[in-house]
């Protein structure tokens, strides 16, 4: 009763959060994801219910007992605030099997390709014609006949020489987008041996399970949050397709490794870690930086791996300022306390005693 008190307030308090045309995927097993939907049912509505997502988790264990099936799927509940949501289709590609099966023909040229009827599921007036003389389907043909001139003068049509059969249209397999995702997606891996995104953090998704989600529902430059941060993998995957992010976790070990892993993205670009406490941030600089017993050397390591991160150059002879980027001096607060105000008045003093409003911040020396 308790968690499902916490999950109906979490539920309200995230729908208040999302916008207008956002979406809200709810991954869970099997353990609550049936309570769970009935009260996704009421917070965003039984109409706003687009899919239930079966996650078969490929390459995950196989193993059972002696009373029951094993599990090898997880469930993910995926709904919109309103009518008005993003959804942009994403394709898997096909397997080799049905590669081999469905594109088995070779045009002159060497290129696969699979021939597909062009026949219309249902009769409709611009689609009744006869072309070239081959006598339409029953139902008319699968496009009009200004579309039907435009595939064929482009070479995607395959004609018969026996006229009494129907044309058939060319797919490409170099051209070809792969298979509509529906709503059972089996081709994604679990995480398990040398794969290079293990961080060694137990309920760690892989990253292709997000960015599915992601490209399904939102656009580059829109914000995602995941609000049980966990191994960080949102994140990685929001910064990697070009979209803002916000992640939260009550766990250390979570917030160290979610930080560890953004850092090590190239060209990351700079983001806060917010209400971490003092004790976490020493016990993250000592791990990341050498010489932990040399206190100025390990404040050097830290100022110019920050100032690397916003892709500034180091200054030397400053105090306060630590480094130059685009006309505009860098400075790189402690690892273990806040800028505060005094600290400010001191950036300020020097960057006018030294530096004055010319443009020589532009010139590190």
């Amino acid at each position: 009763d308790s968690y499902l008190q916490w999950f109906y307030e979490t539920a309200v308090l995230l729908r208040e959060l999302l916008a207008q045309d956002g979406s809200i995927y709810v991954h869970l097993d099997w353990h609550v994801v049936h309570y769970a939907k009935t009260i996704l049912d009421e917070v965003f509505g039984y109409q706003s219910f687009l899919n239930e997502i079966i996650w078969r988790r490929k390459g995950g264990s196989a193993l059972g007992t002696m009373n029951r099936l094993s599990v090898s799927t997880d469930t993910i509940l995926l709904y919109s605030k309103t009518d008005d949501y993003k959804f942009y289709m994403q394709y898997e590609m096909p397997s080799a099997e049905y590669i081999e099966q469905n594109f088995s023909r070779v045009d002159e040229n060497g290129r696969r390709v699979q021939a597909t009827v062009m026949r219309s599921p249902h009769p409709r007036p611009n689609l009744m014609y006869d072309y070239k003389g081959y006598k339409m389907p029953p139902n008319g043909w699968a496009v009009p006949i200004e579309k039907m001139k435009e595939l064929d003068k482009a070479g995607y049509l395959y004609f018969p020489d026996d006229k009494s059969k129907q044309i058939y249209k060319k797919i490409y397999l170099d051209e070809y987008k792969g298979q509509p995702v529906n709503n059972l997606w089996s081709d994604i891996a679990t995480l398990k041996g040398k794969n290079v995104e293990i961080v060694n953090y137990d309920t760690q998704k892989p990253e292709a399970l997000l960015e599915r989600a992601m490209k399904l529902s939102s656009d580059e430059g829109d914000l995602v949050l995941d609000c049980f941060g966990g191994s960080g993998t949102t994140a990685a995957v929001a910064e990697k397709t070009n979209r803002r992010w916000i992640v939260c976790d009550l766990g250390r070990f979570a917030i160290h490794t979610t930080r560890k892993r953004m850092l090590q993205i190239p060209n990351v670009k700079p983001f806060v870690v917010q209400n971490l406490g003092k004790y976490e941030r020493q016990a993250w600089a000592a791990s990341e930086f050498p010489n932990p017993e040399d206190r100025a050397l390990q404040e050097k390591a830290y100022r110019n791996f920050i100032l690397e991160l916003y892709h500034a150059e180091p200054v030397t002879g400053y105090v306060w300022l630590h480094g130059a980027r685009e006309k505009r001096m860098v400075h790189v607060g402690a690892v273990d306390s806040p800028v505060a105000l005094g600290d400010v008045k001191a950036i300020i003093q020097e960057l006018w005693k030294n530096v004055g409003g010319g443009d020589s911040a532009s010139r590190p020396t």
